[in-house]
């Protein structure tokens, strides 16, 4: 079975390989998160051309603190700031510094302070250019609240003058010793305590990756009910719209809130794209060494690469196929994203076949 592909300027129109009439899943009739009530940030976008391919597209990319640099963070303004749609996700890269042990969490290695205030100046830089376009994570400390309360009120200053530019932020939930809707109350008490301004544009974030151990989504549901004050927006950490638990989830958390926002995001179309995890090339790779062997300066071909793995896995197609439940059950592949990923090849080398004109490309 082949899933229906969007055409290239991503409106309502697209076509489907078999003859059953396909409905818009952005159409209010279905039952979905569709653009005018989420955000879904591609994460794992740490290269210049990669960035400005995701900008062409409209596509949200998002990225981490790990993975920046001043030249890169500059590259990075001044790219929004000509693609003006897209909106831009900053993860403060705490998570690597927790290890998991018998005993529990521990952090061997922590984040320095002089990491912090290097790590907030960009965020400062993102703000001030890009105001309410861009969403990041506050400091915190993964699986410990107490670090998370030390660290707020430590970087307080930096934090006042991030909001004041109209930022939106993610205030991650990590689990302790309190109740998780007590901790959020205590946590925007600190923030209000310290005089950090537009709090209305801080969102709970929820740890929902495998090694977060997320909770189920009736806790999810019932923690939602229970925030005060009631936030405008979630967001989902690590649970993108490719996850087969993201649906069910959304339906919980809008249960919970009516009227709720919530953005996600996650690594999960990059890996596939790149081929991660499994024993053949993703459609990028493929896409990749086709175009480098033409001989394009190596940006372009990065680029160029990029938006062709980007046409074969645009999300909005997987969200359509997810909504309409048009993955082959007996197709011997393990989930909806790895099949998704072979028919991305598929394409990707067709693609490629017919490339003649290098210069198509560069009039994207």
């Amino acid at each position: 079975m082949k899933l229906p592909y969007w055409n290239d300027q991503h409106d309502k129109s697209y076509v489907s390989t078999e003859e059953k009439e396909w409905e818009d899943p952005r159409e209010p009739s279905i039952e979905w998160p569709w653009p005018d009530e989420f955000h879904y940030y591609q994460s794992g976008t740490n290269q210049r051309a990669r960035f400005l391919a995701q900008a062409e597209r409209e596509t949200n990319p998002g990225t981490t603190t790990e993975e920046l640099s001043d030249d890169l963070v500059q590259d990075m303004i001044e790219i929004l700031l000509r693609h003006t749609h897209a909106k831009l996700f900053v993860d403060n890269g705490a998570f690597p510094e927790m290890v998991e042990s018998a005993s529990g969490p521990t952090w061997p290695k922590p984040i320095t302070d002089a990491q912090w205030v290097k790590r907030l100046g960009w965020y400062d830089r993102f703000a001030h250019a890009l105001g309410p376009r861009v969403l990041l994570v506050l400091p915190d400390q993964v699986a410990s609240q107490q670090g998370t309360l030390a660290r707020l009120a430590a970087y307080a200053d930096e934090i006042r003058t991030i909001m004041s530019h109209g930022a939106h932020a993610v205030l991650a939930l990590q689990g302790g010793e309190w109740d998780r809707a007590e901790f959020w109350r205590v946590c925007m008490s600190v923030l209000e305590g310290n005089g950090v301004p537009n709090l209305g544009r801080v969102r709970p974030g929820l740890p929902l990756t495998v090694k977060a151990r997320p909770p189920p989504d009736d806790e999810i549901e019932e923690l939602l009910k229970r925030l005060d004050p009631r936030p405008e927006a979630v967001h989902f950490l690590g649970r993108g719209v490719q996850s087969e638990k993201y649906a069910s989830t959304f339906r919980a958390a809008t249960r919970a809130l009516p009227g709720l926002q919530v953005s996600s995001d996650s690594k999960n179309v990059t890996g596939k794209m790149m081929g991660a995890r499994t024993r053949t090339m993703g459609p990028y790779l493929i896409a990749f060494d086709a175009l480098k062997d033409l001989g394009l300066p190596p940006r372009e071909v990065e680029r160029m690469a990029w938006h062709m793995a980007l046409d074969a896995m645009d999300d909005k197609k997987l969200i359509q196929a997810l909504a309409a439940g048009s993955y082959d059950e007996n197709s011997g592949v393990e989930s909806g994203l790895e099949q998704l990923q072979e028919l991305a090849r598929d394409e990707v080398e067709s693609t490629v076949e017919q490339l003649v004109d290098p210069d198509w490309w560069k009039k994207r």
